[in-house]
């Protein structure tokens, strides 16, 4: 009898060691979500006392103290902190910044200064530098694009940048500037980068020399450690801003498909949206910008409501079998995009860019494509009839030439044949890809 109690005591001590070992992984699983933090390599940037002719700005500094705050918080490993970076500086910066992006990192970066962009190519404004012309631009800003090759080089888990670089030309009394674009050109995020902008691509933002933070900044700051995924975050943040400014919306460009919150993921109930219209729209917007699910219907949503989507930026979306006749879009980018059947009949694609995108039988009857490039878009039967196209702009379109036996020709009010065409392949799953012509 006593060998049969010790046999049981045995047994009972090695299910009660392994119950306690049990819950003890299952504690540190949890407390891995929030050690993951501690991978985030970080580089901060905040550039305010720019000379003529830039003019000087009140926010970066402070901004860069505030996010520098929100990041410490979350016990990040290691942070590269840096103001009023000259040029030799500002490469220093990013080079110690990449060299720490091992495949285990998470790399933020923030920059908040002048940014400027010229011919689709975004600049980083150093501050001691003169520029008062567009080869001065060339030479003397910092290229966004070097930032983003080191990142996809690094093949680290995921990038982050924010950019609240989206002032007005840096210095607008200057004539040499003059042919500087306004705010920041839109950027195709490379795998696993996420770029947040302080606004749309192209629309600018006002330094607040009466606050301690630019708007962007203090919504960001605001939401970082709310314990959601970042682009959800992100949404947050739009809210925010649009709630103070209805012209401002902060815009997202992502290409991260995995989920990271700041902080630790949480199950944290979203903010109540307000049922303004003004709210209602921003959050259309932001699924239409992000092309998420919901960005069709919330696509033709806002046309429904005949909101202008001046200058609104949709690569890669795909907007097959939409109804969206009267969509207003002059200046729109809506590249390497999927228009299949689509319904954008009386529509404005004044200045848009169709660049590679798919066209094919969709009905763009009495809509305006006054400059509007269609280089590489395929407009196989589509139907441009009662429209101001002109027969320049489909020179530089394809067709597919031998769909259903049927001819491949689009629909418009003036004579047209297939050797003013070149020839293109059929859609790739349902999603445009840039076209080989020949």
């Amino acid at each position: 009898m006593p060998s049969l109690l010790k046999k049981y005591f045995v047994i009972a001590i090695f299910f009660l060691l392994n119950f306690c070992i049990c819950e003890k992984t299952i504690g540190d699983e949890s407390s891995d979500v929030n050690d993951d933090q501690k991978n985030v390599v970080a580089l901060i940037i905040g550039n305010n006392k720019y000379t003529s002719p830039l003019n000087e700005l009140t926010n970066p500094e402070k901004d860069a103290d505030g996010f520098k705050a929100a990041l410490e918080k979350i016990n990040p490993r290691e942070i590269f902190f840096y103001k009023n970076t000259t040029y030799q500086e500002l490469a220093e910066a990013v080079a110690k910044f990449t060299e720490k992006l091992k495949p285990d990192t998470v790399g933020v970066v923030y920059y908040s200064g002048h940014g400027a962009q010229l011919e689709n190519e975004n600049y980083l404004i150093p501050v001691g530098v003169k520029i008062a012309n567009k080869n001065d631009l060339r030479l003397k800003g910092f290229e966004l694009s070097k930032i983003l090759e080191s990142m996809q080089e690094a093949q680290n888990l995921f990038n982050i940048i924010f950019l609240d670089a989206c002032r007005d030309r840096p210095s607008k009394g200057t004539k040499g500037l003059s042919s500087i674009s306004t705010g920041l050109a839109p950027v195709i995020a490379r795998s696993g980068i996420i770029i947040s902008y302080a606004t749309a691509p192209g629309y600018t933002v006002d330094d607040l020399p009466e606050q301690d933070n630019s708007l962007y900044t203090w919504a960001l700051l605001k939401n970082f450690n709310s314990g959601v995924d970042v682009e959800k975050m992100l949404k947050w943040v739009g809210r925010d801003v649009s709630n103070k400014n209805e012209t401002q919306v902060p815009w997202m460009n992502s290409s991260y498909y995995g989920e990271y919150c700041f902080g630790g993921c949480k199950n944290i109930t979203p903010p109540s949206q307000a049922s303004s219209d003004s709210n209602s729209d921003l959050y259309e917007m932001i699924l239409l910008t992000t092309r998420g699910a919901g960005a069709r219907e919330a696509l033709e949503k806002l046309v429904k409501k005949g909101k202008a989507l001046n200058s609104v930026t949709l690569y890669s979306a795909d907007f097959s079998n939409t109804s969206a006749n009267n969509a207003i879009l002059p200046y729109a980018s809506v590249e390497w995009s999927n228009l299949y059947h689509a319904n954008f009949s009386s529509s404005d694609f004044s200045n848009a860019s169709l660049f590679c995108s798919t066209l094919a039988e969709a009905n763009f009857k009495y809509s305006r494509f006054d400059g509007a490039d269609l280089t590489g878009a395929d407009v196989t039967r589509a139907d441009f009839t009662n429209t101001n196209i002109k027969i320049e702009q489909l020179k530089n379109t394809c067709i597919v030439f031998d769909v259903n036996n049927e001819s491949p020709l689009p629909k418009v009010d003036f004579q047209v044949d297939e050797s003013m065409f070149s020839k293109c392949n059929p859609m790739d799953h349902g999603i445009r890809k840039c076209l080989e012509t020949k």
